[in-house]
């Protein structure tokens, strides 16, 4: 499979993706030679971040029209690409963007994530993480009467909100574990101050987890592995600690994943070598909640995002031993899976095959 992070050209991300429309795939190599002429400095990394915005809030619109959204999406990065290079004659700041520091994938992916952790507000961190892991959960069938006699690993906890949920849902014990010292020190702290026992932190690597082979009756990674280097050691790890008979809960991203999907990998192509700092002052400054910028830039600016066919999937849960899955059919009211569930028109198109969350059977 060809890495997320070594595409250079839409073409290569349409392919990715099984993006057909000969009209769309012209409009975005337009865009993107218009974006990429913009040059290296703060300010086009802020008029790039400002561009992937306003293709995404209208993409919203765009579905919500309840007609063929192709044609609208077309015409949208054909105007985006000639507002880039009318914009051409403007003269930009050209202060260069200082180089950052070498990282690793595992540091830079942890850096990245512990910037967007401290700033949710309580309810978006407590009662918006439970509420929307419920739904996922119960309209699923995923049986919550169990969980006051399990004990759960969280994998990939970053800040620590499900690893509250799964708490605030009934399970005996949470173990967190993620890399980021930023992320460890946010979820510690809302723990402490919302006086929740039975969670605790592990800073760990989730492709070398420190816990013995079948430690967990339940685990649980929620948008995680498809971020690594390795997803597929960072599968046999999840199935390594998962005891026999337990259940786990599983999410990664997607494809084929319609125009959805596409926004977001355009925007990881054209802010791939853009400042992150750049990109998170611009959500500030328009005064976007903490919730909406994770939402942005969590997918747009992490340095690997893999994504995969259901097939593949499959192949993988084989492989590290899962006796039983399903896909789940469901989601959360505002998850892709809910709204193709719920025949939204043209959700094929606007949404592909859906989300890969799946409940498993060690």
């Amino acid at each position: 499979m060809t890495k997320t992070d070594k595409f250079e050209t839409t073409e290569e991300v349409c392919d990715y993706l099984a993006i057909p429309w000969p009209e769309l795939r012209a409009a975005l190599a337009r865009l993107h030679a218009a974006a990429t002429k913009l040059g290296d400095s703060p300010h086009a990394d802020l008029r790039r971040m400002d561009l992937c915005h306003s293709i995404r809030l209208a993409q919203d619109t765009i579905f919500a029209a309840g007609t063929d959204p192709v044609p609208a999406y077309t015409q949208l990065i054909d105007a985006a690409a000639r507002y880039v290079e009318a914009g051409h004659a403007l003269p930009l700041a050209t202060s260069e963007r200082p180089d950052p520091e070498p990282q690793t994938a595992l540091d830079s992916t942890a850096n990245h994530y512990g910037a967007l952790w401290g700033g949710f507000s309580p309810s978006h961190y407590f009662d918006e993480a439970t509420e929307l892991l419920r739904a996922r959960l119960e309209r699923n069938g995923f049986d919550l009467s169990r969980a006051p006699n399990e004990r759960i690993v969280d994998i990939g906890c970053g800040g620590g909100r499900y690893s509250v949920a799964l708490k605030r849902l009934g399970f005996k014990e949470v173990v967190g574990v993620d890399w980021s010292q930023e992320g460890i020190a946010v979820a510690n702290a809302r723990v402490k101050e919302a006086k929740i026992d039975g969670v605790s932190y592990v800073r760990a690597d989730v492709l070398e987890l420190p816990f013995s082979d079948g430690e967990f009756d339940v685990v649980f990674s929620n948008g995680v592995l498809h971020h690594t280097v390795d997803p597929k050691k960072g599968m046999a790890e999840y199935g390594r600690v998962l005891k026999p008979g337990g259940r786990g809960w599983l999410y990664l991203y997607h494809r084929p994943g319609g125009l959805d999907r596409l926004t977001h990998y355009l925007a990881r192509l054209l802010l791939k070598r853009a400042s992150h700092e750049v990109c998170r002052r611009y959500c500030k400054s328009i005064n976007l909640a903490a919730n909406r910028i994770f939402f942005f830039l969590d997918l747009w600016l992490t340095p690997i995002a893999e994504a995969y066919t259901p097939e593949e999937m499959d192949e993988m849960l084989h492989e590290i031993g899962i006796k039983a899955w399903r896909r789940c059919e469901r989601g959360s009211d505002q998850d892709l899976a809910e709204r193709i569930y719920q025949q939204e028109p043209f959700a094929e198109a606007k949404y592909g095959v859906g989300e890969n969350r799946y409940i498993l059977e060690s």
